[in-house]
């Protein structure tokens, strides 16, 4: 899109999008950390949990999925194909950088391995990937809209990692077919 627009139209259309995704997101009682281009990083129990912040957080994906879905058959925007990757875990948050700039941030191995699971969405085909330590900790309705795949090995992660993938259809399937699938 970038390519073939100008940067006016490019922010105008990141705007059309954030716009809506933020507000899933604070929904759900994320914050938005920081833009990345055309993307941004979203955190949930950070600095203060409350509740089943994974399950938060995967609602607030599955949201934002179903927004952009309906403005893309509305021809609202153009369409548009969208990655996110959730992981759970500890993570340190504050003041990074150095004297001369810092940026409130959050860190650790949470956060990358977060990233890692976004980045395969185009290889899997997919629009929302899950580590399995969120999995474990969804309720039982949640869990059944996921697919578990093979272990599969993460960059930068030694040992391979379970990962489940969202699938919209998931409904039209038993709970037993979807773990005896993998």
């Amino acid at each position: 899109f970038a390519e073939s627009h100008s940067p006016e139209e490019v922010v105008a259309y990141l705007n059309s999008l954030f716009s809506f995704m933020i507000d899933s997101v604070q929904r759900y009682g994320g914050v938005i950390n920081q833009f990345l281009g055309d993307g941004f990083m979203a955190t949930f129990g950070a600095p203060v949990s409350e509740g089943n912040v994974a399950q938060k957080a995967v609602l607030a994906s599955i949201d934002i999925i179903q927004k952009v879905k309906q403005e893309n058959e509305a021809e609202n925007i153009p369409l548009t194909k969208i990655g996110i990757g959730l992981h759970f875990g500890e993570a340190v948050i504050g003041n990074i950088g150095s004297s001369v700039r810092k940026q409130y941030s959050i860190t650790g191995n949470v956060v990358i391995m977060a990233s890692r699971l976004e980045q395969l969405n185009k290889r899997m085909h997919s629009q929302l990937i899950i580590s399995e330590e969120v999995y474990n900790e969804l309720d039982r309705e949640v869990k059944f809209r996921f697919i578990p795949q093979k272990p599969l090995r993460v960059k930068g992660i030694h040992l391979p990692v379970l990962l489940f993938v969202f699938n919209e259809d998931q409904t039209k399937r038993t709970l037993f077919e979807n773990h005896t699938s993998a």
